[in-house]
């Protein structure tokens, strides 16, 4: 069996080829179109550390982010944002830190549930990660990357059939996305199910 993260691979490759060719409406899986998710609200500093992370200026965010904690250590979306710069420069161990005081912050953070499920999936401890996954998908059922990074923790651990379920979620909520879509049927085609 091919692992989901050649899957993946291949998926992004195929999607940035084909521009997101080939839409279909599908899926009877329920995801509301609204989040319901608690996002802390982010301080100016926070905001100017996440433009600096969408620039690609790693570094400089970094230092922008360990202000702002060190005004607020309380700071749960500061807190989550050091992790995704500390994880861009490969300093797992301070990434899941960082994401697990997130969290400790805030219970009801989604995106620090998924990025810490995501971390703790390549780490290779998938049933812990799968928790995290699960956590932040019912905090926030329209958050696709959640579901999406849970469909590959389900596939990962053979459950194919809960997979499927998030998979067809993604697809509902992100229509003109390939990539759920390819990842799914190769899963589907691996399992012996071309459907």
């Amino acid at each position: 069996m091919k692992t989901p993260g050649a899957r993946l691979l291949r998926a992004v490759i195929f999607g940035a080829l084909c521009g997101g060719c080939g839409s279909t409406a599908s899926g009877p899986a329920e995801v509301p179109k609204r989040a319901v998710v608690s996002r802390p609200s982010a301080s100016p500093d926070v905001l100017r550390g996440e433009s600096l992370l969408t620039e690609g200026k790693v570094a400089e965010a970094k230092r922008v982010f360990e202000k702002a904690l060190a005004d607020d250590p309380n700071d749960a979306r500061a807190w989550l944002d050091l992790g995704l710069s500390q994880e861009a420069t490969n300093d797992w161990a301070l990434a899941e830190k960082a994401y697990r005081r997130a969290i400790a912050l805030d219970p009801n953070f989604a995106e620090a549930f998924n990025n810490l499920g995501v971390l703790l999936r390549e780490a290779g401890k998938l049933t812990e990660a799968t928790a995290m996954l699960e956590r932040a998908v019912a905090l926030d059922p329209a958050l696709a990357a959640a579901r999406f990074n849970l469909a590959l923790s389900y596939e990962e651990l053979g459950n194919l059939e809960d997979a499927e379920r998030e998979y067809l979620a993604v697809i509902d909520r992100l229509p003109d996305d390939p990539v759920p879509r390819i990842n799914l049927a190769m899963m589907l085609i691996d399992a012996g199910r071309p459907e």
